[in-house]
Order: C-alpha cells, then sequence, then structure tokens
C-alpha cells in the first residue's frame, strides 16, 4: 500500500462524510414536512486490496445509496386505517344527520303527530255530530300528511347530497388517479434502476394515502419502481397509465342505482371501504331503506284509513263523487288481481254496497256490487284472466237503475245519481275496491311523497265519515279508525303503524351508536398504526443531531489523516 492510495484513502472518507452529512441536513430540514421519509445514506467499506502476502487492505468507503426508512407492510396497513377511518367517518356523520331528520323523541317527531291525528278521531267518536271535532280530524290530518311528506323530502334531500359527495368524490379520485400516474413515469426516467428518487417518491405516497381515504387499495410496487393502484383485483392504475373512475347510474324499476365502475372499460369496482364506500353503502343501506320504509308506512296509513273512511257515511252523500286514483284504458281492462296492473293498494275478492236515498222522503234502495277475484276461470280452472276488470266493475254499478258510472277524461271512476234529489252513499266494502280506486276516502296519494287529505272533505267536512251506517249520530268510522293506532297489520309484517315506525327509527339510532363506537376505534387504530409508519419513517433530529456530530468528527478526522499524509510525502520527498 503506497501513499498514493492511502490519499485516496482520505478522500473517499472526506466525500462520503459530506454527503452523509448532507442527508443528515435534509432530514433535519424537512423533519416537518408532511409526508417526507427520512433517507439514509448507506456507507459501505470500500473493496481492498492485496497487500503483498500480508493480506486485504481496505481502500477507504464508498456510498452504496440512499435510502428512504420504509416499512411496506406498515403503510399497507395504514392505508387500509386510513380507508376504514374515513369510511367511519362518513357513517358517523351521516347517520347523525338522519336522526336529527327523523327528530324521535322531540315534541315534533311523527310518532307525535300520529297520536295528535288518532286522538282527534278518538275525540270525533265521542262526539260524532260536532263540526268542530270533524274540522280538527281533518286539520290534523292534513299536518300529519305534511309532516310526511316533508319528512320523506329531507331524507331525499340526503339523499341527493350523498350522490352530490359521489361525483365530487369520484371527480378527485381521479385527479389522484392522473397524478400518480405521472409520478410513475417520473420517477421511471428519474431513477432509471439507480436508486430510489426520494421526493418524487414521497409525492406519490402522499397521492396514494389520500386516495385511500376515498376508496379501499391495493399497491403493488414494479420492479422499474412505478406502482399499480388496484382496487380489489382490478387495476385503476398501471404504470403511466390511469384507467380513471366514474359514478354509473342506471335506472331498475324506478329506482336509481349507483356504483363506482372504471371509466375506461366500465368494469364495477367492488368499493368497500373509504369515504366512497361509506357513502355508496349508507345511500343504499341506510338512506334508500328509511324511505321504503316511511313510504311502506304511509301506503299501509292511507289503505287502512281509507278502508274504513270510503265504507263509512258523512252528514250527507255524494250526487257524484269521483276516484282519486287515474286508470289508463289499458288498465281499467285488465283483470283487478292481474300481476300486471301493479295496483298500489290490494283489491280482494268480495262485495260491496250502494245506496240511493232521495233527501226528500229519505227513502232509501241499497245494491250489493260483487267483486269477482276468486282467481278461478269459467272453466274452473286456477287462473285471473276471467275476473272481473274496473270496466267490468262500472258496468255492474252503471246496470243498477238509477246510478251512473263511468272513467272520465283523466281515467277516474266517476260515480253519480241520475235522479235530481237522490245522493249516493256505500258501505260494507269487503273487497276494498273503494279504498283501492280512492272513492269516499280520507286520504290521497298512494306513499310518503304524495300523501294528502281528499279536497272533497277540505272542502265539505260534512262528508267526514265518522259513521259506518246511516243512523245519525253513529260513530263507528271514527272508532275504528282510531284503534288503528295500535292494531297490527298483515303489510306492515303484523306490526302497527306505531310500532312499524319505532322499528325504523330503532334500526337508526342503533346503526348510529355502532358508527360512533366504529369512529372512536378507527381513529385509534389509524393513530397508533401512524405511530409505528413514523418511528420508522419519520425524522428524529435528536437522531439526525448525533448522525450530524459522527459524520463531521469523520471528516476532521480524515482532514487530519490526509494532512499526515501530506506531512509523510514532503519528509520522503525532502530525502529523495
Amino acid at each position: 500500500m503506497g501513499l498514493s492510495s492511502a490519499l485516496q484513502i482520505g478522500r473517499s472518507a472526506m466525500a462520503i462524510s459530506q454527503a452523509a452529512i448532507q442527508v443528515a441536513g435534509n432530514n433535519m430540514a424537512n423533519a416537518a414536512t408532511a409526508g417526507y421519509t427520512r433517507q439514509v445514506a448507506e456507507i459501505v467499506p470500500a473493496r481492498g486490496e492485496r497487500l503483498q502476502a500480508s493480506g486485504f487492505v481496505g481502500r477507504g468507503v464508498r456510498l452504496e445509496g440512499i435510502s428512504r426508512q420504509v416499512d411496506e407492510a406498515v403503510r399497507a396497513r395504514l392505508r387500509q386505517a386510513l380507508s376504514d377511518e374515513h369510511a367511519s367517518i362518513v357513517d358517523q356523520d351521516i347517520l347523525s344527520q338522519v336522526e336529527a331528520i327523523l327528530g324521535e323523541l322531540s315534541d315534533s317527531d311523527l310518532s307525535s303527530q300520529l297520536s295528535h291525528f288518532f286522538n282527534a278521531w278518538s275525540e270525533l267518536a265521542n262526539t260524532p255530530n260536532d263540526g268542530t271535532a270533524r274540522s280538527v280530524a281533518i286539520s290534523e290530518g292534513e299536518t300529519l300528511a305534511g309532516f310526511v311528506r316533508q319528512l320523506r323530502s329531507n331524507l331525499v334531500d340526503m339523499r341527493s347530497q350523498i350522490e352530490d359527495f359521489l361525483r365530487a368524490e369520484t371527480s378527485h379520485a381521479n385527479e389522484l388517479l392522473d397524478r400518480i400516474a405521472e409520478l410513475n413515469e417520473a420517477i421511471i426516467t428519474a431513477e432509471q434502476g439507480k436508486g430510489p428518487a426520494g421526493g418524487l417518491r414521497d409525492q406519490r405516497d402522499i397521492m396514494v394515502a389520500e386516495l385511500s381515504q376515498l376508496m379501499d387499495i391495493t399497491v403493488v410496487e414494479q420492479p422499474a419502481g412505478n406502482v399499480d393502484i388496484l382496487v380489489g383485483s382490478i387495476p385503476v392504475v398501471l404504470g403511466n397509465d390511469s384507467r380513471g373512475v366514474e359514478v354509473h347510474v342506471r335506472t331498475v324499476d324506478g329506482e336509481h342505482e349507483y356504483s363506482i365502475r372504471v371509466a375506461s372499460d366500465g368494469s364495477k369496482l367492488n368499493v368497500r371501504s373509504g369515504a366512497l364506500g361509506a357513502r355508496l353503502a349508507q345511500r343504499d343501506g341506510l338512506i334508500q331503506p328509511t324511505i321504503s320504509d316511511l313510504d311502506a308506512f304511509a301506503n299501509a296509513l292511507i289503505y287502512e284509513v281509507n278502508r274504513i273512511h270510503s265504507q263509512g257515511q258523512g252528514t250527507v252523500g255524494f250526487s257524484t263523487v269521483t276516484a282519486t286514483i287515474p286508470f289508463t284504458p289499458e288498465q281499467a281492462a285488465l283483470p283487478l288481481n292481474d300481476p300486471d296492473l301493479d295496483l298500489p293498494f290490494e283489491i280482494h275478492n268480495g262485495s260491496l254496497q250502494i245506496s240511493l236515498t232521495n233527501i226528500d222522503s229519505g227513502q232509501r234502495r241499497t245494491f250489493v256490487i260483487p267483486i269477482d277475484l276468486d282467481n278461478v276461470n269459467a272453466s274452473g280452472t286456477t287462473g285471473f284472466e276471467d275476473d272481473a276488470s274496473l270496466n267490468d266493475v262500472i258496468a255492474l254499478i252503471d246496470a243498477v237503475e238509477g246510478v251512473d258510472a263511468s272513467l272520465n277524461a283523466e281515467g277516474r271512476l266517476e260515480i253519480s245519481s241520475s235522479g235530481e234529489r237522490d245522493v249516493v252513499t256505500f258501505s260494507n266494502d269487503s273487497s276494498g275496491l273503494l279504498a283501492a280506486v280512492g272513492i269516499n276516502t280520507y286520504f290521497t296519494g298512494i306513499d310518503a311523497e304524495n300523501i294528502g287529505v281528499n279536497a272533497t272533505i277540505t272542502g265539505d267536512p260534512a262528508r267526514l265519515a265518522a259513521g259506518l251506517t246511516h243512523v245519525d249520530g253513529d260513530n263507528g268510522a271514527a272508532l275504528e279508525i282510531a284503534l288503528l293506532q295500535n292494531q297490527p297489520i298483515s303489510q306492515l309484517g303484523d306490526l302497527s303503524l306505531r310500532d312499524k315506525w319505532l322499528t325504523t327509527v330503532s334500526d337508526v339510532g342503533v346503526a348510529a351508536s355502532a358508527a360512533n363506537t366504529r369512529a372512536q376505534s378507527a381513529v385509534l387504530i389509524r393513530a397508533s398504526i401512524e405511530a409505528q409508519d413514523q418511528a420508522v419513517s419519520g425524522v428524529s433530529l435528536d437522531e439526525e443531531a448525533i448522525n450530524l456530530m459522527n459524520y463531521e468528527r469523520q471528516f476532521q478526522a480524515a482532514a487530519r489523516f490526509i494532512n499526515v499524509i501530506d506531512e509523510m510525502m514532503q519528509t520522503l520527498l525532502s530525502i529523495v
């Protein structure tokens, strides 16, 4: 080993110390930089040389590379924790808003409105001929109907808000995917297999972490340095190509179905977590079912009240009465139990009674109208083809002497008396046809979106049916309607109207409580994993200060070493 080799050892020590000081300084400069990953100078001994027969002697030191301190397993867990945390926060936010919309246990909730409504009918049953009690029963119905409509409108607005967020967050996800693809290309170009481009990789990791807040993703790094991003098993970024994502909407049975798909080929993505996954789940698993439950509640309320009211008696009869449910000519020709007719209310095999009363003499004639829906054809075989259609029922009613029946220009059944001094009333409808088509009903509409009180009643409270017979002072209808409050209803799974709604509210409350617990747990889990990641990738100023002093001492020692070698060379030259 000569003096020139010794100088090379000193030179390498000074050069590598200088590089290591630069790395430590860069770490210290970025200690507070979000997303920065600590870098380490990988210093290794230079390959030695043989010193005659004495063995090998070192030739100094070399910088093998500058590495980023990343635990990929921890980073993968952190991305999942971020997805779960943001999903739980979205769940918590949406459920708390739905709870506020429902407002149960307040003074103005649906249960309270329902109690006021049925209490008004109970009061009417006590004084069936009292005009004030009739007005209150009508007013409470209008209040209840308006409350139900507003409640549904608020839930629909909430659903629309979620859909707007889905579109906005999908657009943001596309921006992130495009940026990740661009950084992939920049990293490949910058590195060329010669070591990681720390700054570019840090930028990409920030984009990937932000994307994981929107959806659950899998990151696969390729040998060239680029990463592929997958949702489930479907790639959304391949190298420098972003395949994009989009919100896809399709209509099924009149309802909109939302999903997230790959923009380039329409592949459906199974987004299970992150903000997007949570919004999809809450839209389809909470908001839509709550709207459906409210519609089912309103449909049952409308039908059950109308079923009683339609065969009840007000203090006056009708010279003409018009149904509230329209039929097309094609629908009017179909059997009333044909599944293709898809009526909002069910009609059964049975009959109804129509009475004609002369308002001068009080003479009354009553006629029975059979409603043949026995699901048996004329040949005796099972089938509905020969059962009664609305046209058949109209023909039977029109055949009654003194009664006219037809479909008006709007497709609504119209029944009137042909005598000037005769009025029509209805009773004993075992088929439910009157309620199903909207004759002599209290409510209009078919669900929570369009429930209302019949204008015929609001315009003339005397037509409010308090009794079931023509006896003056009868309170049978009012009594039966008042008892509906706690009566099991088959179409609601044998729950009462009140219990049906309280079950829906309870489900929302349980889900909200669970969401709060999940959110708290998710925050703690994310913080714990983030601490693990920072222990590996974060910058410790104390550690870097120690490294800086070590490299400084190494640099000083190398300089002193070179100075000694220089003195030796000078001495040697003076001797020569």
